[in-house]
C-alpha cells in the first residue's frame, strides 16, 4: 500500500520535472533554436550570393567580350590605371557608407588580358554586420566599373558582427 507521503513524494518529483522540462525547453532549446534558424538563413543567402558569383566566374569570357564592346563604345566607365588611387578611394568610401570598418586594402597585381587591358587585383577586408555587409556587396556591384568578385570569405565574430574578406578582379585599360 503507498502512504500519502510516498504520493506526495511522486508528486513533488513529477512537478519538479516538468517545471525543469518546461524551462529547459523556453530558456534554452527555443533561443537556440531561433538562433540556428537565423545563421542557416544567412548561410543560405551567402551560399545564393557565391552560386551568383561563380556563375559569373564561369562566363568571364563572355564578360570580357562584352567590356571589349564596352570599351569601344564607352571608354569612360572602365577605370584607367591611373585611376587606381580613385578605385581605392570609392571602395574605401563605399565600406565607410555601409558601417563596415576597414581592416585591409591591398592592391595586388596587374597582369595583361590584352593590348591595353590590364586586371588589376584587390583584397578588402572589414568588420561589420550581416546587413551591412550584404547591402555593401550589392553596392559594389552597382559602382561604374567592371568588377568581378573572385572570393568572398565571411567569418563570424563576437556581437552579431562578421569578419569579410573579398578577393576582386576590376579590369582597367592603360
Amino acid at each position: 500500500m503507498v502512504t500519502l507521503k510516498t504520493k506526495a513524494l511522486v508528486a513533488t518529483i513529477t512537478i519538479f520535472t516538468l517545471s525543469l522540462l518546461v524551462f529547459l525547453y523556453f530558456f534554452v532549446i527555443s533561443p537556440n533554436l531561433h538562433t540556428i534558424r537565423t545563421i542557416n538563413s544567412q548561410i543560405n543567402i551567402f551560399n545564393n550570393a557565391y552560386r551568383q558569383r561563380v556563375y559569373n566566374f564561369d562566363n568571364m569570357e563572355e564578360n570580357l567580350n562584352r567590356l571589349a564592346l564596352l570599351q569601344d563604345s564607352d571608354t569612360s566607365r572602365i577605370p584607367h590605371s591611373s585611376h587606381l588611387p580613385h578605385i581605392y578611394s570609392e571602395l574605401s568610401s563605399l565600406m565607410a557608407n555601409h558601417n563596415i570598418i576597414e581592416t585591409r586594402f591591398e592592391i595586388g597585381s596587374r597582369s595583361p588580358l590584352y593590348d591595353d587591358t590590364f586586371a588589376s587585383d584587390f583584397t578588402i577586408a572589414g568588420r561589420g554586420t550581416y546587413a551591412n555587409i550584404s547591402d555593401y556587396l550589392h553596392d559594389l556591384q552597382l559602382l561604374p566599373y567592371f568588377i568581378i568578385i573572385n572570393r568572398i570569405q565571411l567569418i563570424a565574430s563576437d556581437g552579431g558582427q562578421f569578419y569579410v574578406v573579398l578577393d576582386l578582379l576590376i579590369i582597367s585599360t592603360n
